[in-house]
């Protein structure tokens, strides 16, 4: 739709990554010290918020305060939800194992893939 106004904007402290997620990969944007985001931000009505949150799952809106040309604002981000994501990536991990145990791979199969898993797992926590 139409906007009332846009502006190139930068949110510091945190970073863009693309995020691995069972079947896709999605851009998100995550807290990260010391990173930022280049990008922009619209000055929109109230019912365009609500039919943009339709859509963006499993992000989460929080207020942050971004740098424009004209000084800083505070603005609407959607923020990747990570403890939501690492539940269901843990929850992704157990149907796999489990679908290897039925496959008949062997306890040292299964230990590496857990160690992958875990460290998957961590570098997506960071």
């Amino acid at each position: 739709g139409e906007w009332k106004s846009v502006q190139k904007a930068v949110l510091r402290d945190y970073k863009f990554v693309f995020m691995p997620k069972p079947g896709i990969v999605i851009p998100v944007i995550v807290p990260s010290q010391g990173d930022r985001v280049l990008g922009a931000v619209w000055l929109i009505k109230e019912e365009q918020l609500r039919e943009i949150d339709r859509f963006e799952r499993p992000y989460s809106t929080k207020t942050v305060e971004v740098e424009t040309e004209e000084g800083s604002v505070e603005a609407l981000a959607y923020v990747f939800d990570m403890k939501e994501f690492i539940a269901s990536v843990n929850g992704y991990k157990a149907d796999w194992i489990e679908g290897l145990k039925q496959h008949g791979y062997g306890e040292e199969e299964i230990s590496e893939v857990e160690r992958i898993m875990a460290e998957s797992i961590e570098e997506l926590s960071r």
